[in-house]
């Protein structure tokens, strides 16, 4: 298809190409159905045979009706043979299959070694700007002149050679494992395990396991997030029984962690009540960022100091949250908070032992989804009457979630305030579906249902 056709029904110039219709396939037609078959046009036939004769002379080769390797040939002449890689602005993604070698042989500039070498360039022609030699026993990186690489050789072990000049502060240090792993964290291979215990642990002797675990949970998050390849596995922080009075600022997301939750902090799951966060001045646990976290079988209690702290648990700028078989306890704020695009997403049945302003609000774009209708049923378990001043559930700029839950105990305070365009959705359950003692209210284009 380089040479252009020449029969006598061809014609000179070539005819001009009609405006884009919608792009689609050829078919052969179905008389049955009344498919037409597709009709070939001069005009794509012209574009067919354009396209491949113009990379034919685009190598400089003349075209000829008579040689079918033209095509064949202009690839080769164009490439040289040689793949070149993408190294500055872009991405090659697939193999390279150098069949029986590198495609460029040549010796390799240290005499006591030949081989064949891959040359890579950054753009052009020209001296490569960096090369890969290999031989049987053999391979060296680097500048292809004499001292200006680094080879690896030997049989059954292997060592390292740096130009006569090496200085071991140059790049042509070779590392050892364990400084390796210091720079580069090594991907989990499965589901981890690390420990606090706040009587006996410590974060300054500690390494975080069940025999010698760190003391708090602010020290064991940042400690992960600063050292582990998640590499898609889960890790868990398993807590304790006892009352830790730290509580956990989670900002960003782990390197590997492509799961939501993929960091669990677990209590008892025998009694939620055995393990407790209880903050004063600083909010029991706060993730946003972009952070994604489950929180398992804990207890939740924060009192506000100085104007700070007061929530339970809090999520923000991206940060999402997963609660399973929780206990709420007093909180001066908001016993739940999602706000700036944050998520709360409440998985199982849970309890309620003490009161806030709020049990659970949303607020800028915040979302807090309390259960999920009709595949996640969630059971809220109330005791002591527990009072929420500013209402049970309260939206505003942001959304509540809350269509598949039933409630046992009671509460004070209003039902539920949704104002600021916030939305509370129950799936039409009523006015009363919400603990409270007070007729819940809508204003400011709130809406409720």
């Amino acid at each position: 298809m380089v040479w252009r056709i020449d029969n006598p029904t061809s014609i000179s110039p070539m005819p001009a190409i009609p405006a884009a219709g919608t792009e689609a396939f050829f078919t052969g037609g179905n008389p049955g159905a009344g498919q037409a078959s597709t009709i070939v046009d001069a005009w794509w036939a012209n574009m067919v045979q354009e396209e491949i004769r113009n990379v034919v002379v685009a190598a400089g080769i003349a075209p000829n009706k008579h040689d079918n390797t033209q095509l064949s040939q202009a690839i080769q002449a164009i490439t040289g043979g040689n793949i070149y890689l993408p190294l500055a602005g872009g991405t090659m993604t697939g193999v390279i299959d150098f069949g029986a070698g590198f495609p460029t042989t040549m010796p390799d500039p240290d005499p006591d070694i030949t081989g064949a070498r891959l040359d890579l360039h950054a753009a052009g022609t020209g001296d490569p700007d960096w090369c890969i030699g290999i031989e049987p026993n053999g391979m060296w990186f680097g500048a292809a002149t004499p001292g200006g690489h680094f080879s690896f050789y030997g049989g059954t072990t292997i060592n390292a050679r740096v130009p006569p000049n090496g200085n071991p502060t140059q790049p042509y240090d070779l590392m050892t494992l364990g400084y390796w792993h210091s720079v580069v964290r090594p991907p989990l291979t499965g589901n981890t395990n690390f420990y606090i215990n706040h009587s006996t642990g410590s974060d300054t002797t500690g390494d975080g396991s069940a025999g010698n675990p760190w003391q708090t949970l602010q020290y064991a998050y940042n400690w992960i997030q600063a050292n582990v390849n998640f590499a898609g596995w889960q890790v868990t922080i398993n807590m304790a029984d006892g009352t830790y009075t730290g509580g956990l600022v989670a900002a960003g997301s782990f390197i590997g962690a492509n799961n939501a939750g993929s960091l669990v902090i677990l209590g008892n799951s025998a009694d939620p009540t055995a393990v407790v966060i209880h903050t004063t001045g600083a909010d029991c646990v706060d993730v946003s960022a972009g952070g994604s976290i489950e929180l398992k079988h804990l207890t939740i209690i924060s009192a506000a100091s100085g104007g700070a702290g007061g929530d339970g648990v809090t999520a923000s700028y991206a940060g999402e949250l997963f609660l399973y078989d929780m206990n709420f306890g007093n909180c001066s704020q908001n016993q739940i908070y999602a706000a700036a695009g944050g998520s709360v997403i409440i998985m199982s049945s849970y309890q309620i032992t003490g009161g806030s302003v709020t049990h659970a609000q949303a607020a800028q774009q915040g979302y807090i989804e309390m259960s999920s209708n009709p595949d996640r049923p969630v059971h809220v378990t109330l005791t002591g009457n527990p009072n929420f001043s500013g209402a049970f559930v309260m939206a505003g700029d942001g959304g509540i979630y809350a269509a598949n839950n039933t409630f046992a105990g009671s509460a004070t305070g209003p039902r539920y305030d949704a104002h600021l365009n916030g939305v509370i959705f129950t799936g039409n359950k009523g006015a009363n579906y919400f603990p409270g003692s007070v007729a819940g209210g809508v204003s400011t284009g709130g809406q409720y249902g």
